[in-house]
Parts: structure tokens; sequence; C-alpha cells
């Protein structure tokens, strides 16, 4: 076979070669399409969320790791799902003026109730806003609370510490009616807030209890 003939040949083979891969692309991008539009394709970016998901700890694992931790006070929040990142402040009072100028910086970790590590309930409140215009960003610390869904993750930082926690309620309550319980026989957290600034009378209430921790 000549140099030309073999020349011809790869040739050929190119081109079909591109075509062969064109095709494939076709039809894998039609079938893509088509499961999609069946809702029988896989959810990238669901994929993706659970891939990042914290795998829980044995809870004997997990309490030899809360043996040696001392109870903590809660430094910051973060909830990737809505996008908190706040400051978590720690009054020593419960007058409600101060529990308000409190939240004007952020969250507020409700004086009686648990630390980071003790067996027991945390309650952290903070504001929400439905408002355009917020000069505050303070007033929307807990903005899309009623977007948590249960099996998701909710970070709370101490100074040493990432303590993450697994939401497992969410659920809107009347303020008269909204009760927290501190004692509990588990480590648990509860995020509560009001569903629009300067209404008192509904709220979201969100729990969740702690499935690892982690040294920061």
């Amino acid at each position: 076979m000549s140099r030309r003939e073999i020349s011809v040949m790869f040739e050929a083979i190119r081109q079909n070669l591109k075509f062969f891969i064109l095709l494939w692309f076709i039809v894998f991008l039609g079938s893509f399409l088509i499961l999609s539009a069946l809702g029988l394709a896989p959810n990238l970016n669901e994929t993706a969320e659970k891939e990042k998901s914290v795998i829980p700890q044995d809870s004997e694992v997990l309490e030899k790791k809360l043996a040696a931790l001392s109870a903590a006070l809660p430094r910051r929040v973060t909830i990737d799902k809505i996008g908190v990142d706040t400051r978590i402040n720690n009054p020593e009072s419960r007058n409600i003026d101060v529990l308000d100028d409190s939240l004007s910086s952020g969250a507020v970790r409700y004086p009686t109730s648990g630390l980071l590590a003790e067996k027991t309930n945390m309650l952290l409140f903070g504001h929400s806003s439905n408002l355009p215009i917020v000069r505050n960003k303070s007033f929307q610390a807990f903005n899309d609370l009623e977007d948590m869904e249960i099996g998701e993750d909710i970070s709370v930082f101490s100074d040493t510490h990432e303590f993450i926690y697994r939401v497992n309620s969410v659920e809107e309550a009347d303020a008269e009616n909204a009760l927290v319980v501190f004692e509990s026989d588990k480590r648990e957290i509860t995020l509560s807030t009001c569903n629009t600034f300067g209404n008192l009378n509904d709220r979201f209430v969100v729990k969740a209890e702690l499935i690892d921790v982690r040294a920061i």
C-alpha cells in the first residue's frame, strides 16, 4: 500500500470518528433531555449536595469526642442551604431590652438554654425581614429559615470546634404557643425567628440534633 493510500485511509477514519462522536453526543443529549422531561434524569445539584453531606458519627465515637470537650458558648452559625453566616451573641440577661439590643448585631443564644457539647437543647433566635432594603443585615440573620428541609445540616462554631447538627423538624408556630423546652436527653438546637420583620404572631422553628464535631 502506497503512502498516499495510507494517508487517504487514515483521513477517512478520522472523518468517520468525528461523525460517530458527534452522533453519540446528539443521542446522549437527546436522551438526557427526554429523561429530564419525564423526571427520570439524575439531579446533578442534588447529587453534589448529597456528596457534601456529613455522614453522622457513630454514637459511641461521637460521645468519646464530646467527653474530651467542655461546654462552650456558640460564636457563629452557618447554614449553606439558605446562605446564613452570622455571629451569635451570648447575653447573660433575659431582659427584653438587652435581648433586642443583642439581636441588632446577629443571632442570639437564649441565656438559660444549653451550651455546645451539653446534652440539652440550645435556643438560637434571630431576626428575618422580607423588606427589599435593610441597612442592618442582622435584621436578615435568619432569612429563609422556612426553606430548610429535614436532613439538611447546620454548623455552629465555638472558639475551637465546629458542631454539626442535622435538621429533624421544620414548622411554623404561633409565637404564643412556640414553647421551647431546654431540658433534653439529646444534644439539640432550636432555631427560631419571626416570619416577617416586626410580626411577632408567627415564627418559623427549626430543630436539629448533633451528628458530629470537628476541631477547627
